[in-house]
């Protein structure tokens, strides 16, 4: 690994550092204690520290997890508030800060995140890009962390779609455990207002969810009377976009997925529907090429009435013929509510 990072420092110095950062953690060597002045010569960072901006001195420090070193360097007028531009093949997202970057790949180190606080990092930092920390945390003890330092469980922050803290969380697939802490710290399961927020969390799990551990989200959502019938109305920006979308996919047939998705977000808006439109299945019945059979009547959104339950259609009736495996199935039976994983014969 080392002849790879020596190379990226003369094409790419921002991932140059990140590896670098991350190097002890990556070959699962203890790690690397170093003085400021070794530090900055093997970063190639120069002194004043406080003019670096991007992937910075602090962030660099906190994520090679060396505690005594970030305050050195925070100490030395490095900023602790700098924000990180997009690294794709790493992380995509723009303008993480320290404390968003130990979060999303160190959340078990403690004892920095705790210096990074006492420094006076922002927990509810977030701009357009970057989603407020708490939904980037990957373990309950960083969640109960950053909650006693001032982080809202349900604060949306500047964020474009608006989601809460539980929205990202589940949708990066977080551990069960730190989605278990934040319900247990009164995070909403109904979502939030404005953007996409009406959207649930359970919405996000349907959408993207493709493991056991998603499953079982699933299931803890639904045991803290997430609704499965909750319906997306999304607000501003969002809305204009799905009706721009709605309208490319009538004219084009090489519409992307993506596209596609946020043209039928609003007409198959239950979980459910969400659920049929990520496995690329037909859209629940009753659902017609060009929206509800009947606009602004929200039952016409639900997925028909099935035998497990008046809830909806089970997705085995949902998916078309060329399916072998939908990622998040529900099954209802005689009212108990069970999320598995279902086979779909040919």
């Amino acid at each position: 690994m080392k002849p790879y990072v020596a190379k990226l420092q003369q094409s790419n110095m921002t991932a140059y550092r990140l590896y670098l950062s991350l190097f002890e953690e990556l070959t699962g060597l203890a790690p690397k204690l170093r003085r400021v002045d070794e530090f900055a010569s093997e970063f190639l960072f120069s002194k004043p520290l406080q003019r670096y901006n991007g992937l910075g001195p602090v962030a660099c420090a906190a994520l090679a997890g060396d505690e005594p070193l970030v305050r050195s360097v925070a100490a030395a007028k490095a900023s602790i508030n700098t924000r990180a531009p997009a690294m794709p093949g790493t992380q995509n997202v723009a303008d993480y800060t320290p404390l968003d970057l130990v979060l999303w790949f160190k959340s078990r180190d403690l004892r920095v995140l705790q210096t990074l606080l006492e420094l006076r990092a922002d927990p509810n930092s977030s701009t357009v890009n970057a989603f407020p920390p708490l939904g980037k945390c990957r373990t309950a003890q960083a969640v109960d962390l950053l909650v006693r330092n001032g982080a809202g469980v349900n604060f949306q922050g500047r964020e474009r779609s608006q989601y809460c803290p539980l929205h990202f969380a589940v949708a990066f697939s977080s551990p069960v455990e730190v989605t278990a802490k934040l319900l247990e710290l009164r995070a909403d399961v109904r979502g939030g207002r404005g953007g996409m927020a009406s959207a649930s969390p359970l919405h996000l799990v349907a959408y993207s969810g493709d493991s056991k551990n998603d499953l079982r989200n699933a299931q803890l959502l639904l045991d803290h009377k997430a609704d499965l019938n909750q319906v997306v109305q999304p607000e501003g920006l969002w809305r204009m976009l799905g009706l721009m979308c709605r309208a490319y996919v009538r004219c084009r047939s090489d519409a992307s997925s993506i596209v596609k998705f946020f043209s039928h977000a609003s007409t198959t808006p239950t979980p459910l529907g969400w659920l049929v439109c990520a496995s690329g299945q037909p859209r629940p019945p009753g659902i017609s090429a060009a929206g509800a059979s009947k606009p602004g009547d929200c039952r016409q959104h639900r997925c028909a009435t099935h035998e497990y339950g008046h809830l909806g259609d089970d997705p085995v009736h949902l998916a078309g013929p060329e399916s072998t495996h939908l990622p998040l199935g529900i099954q209802l039976r005689r009212g108990h509510r069970e999320f598995v994983t279902v086979p779909v014969s040919n």
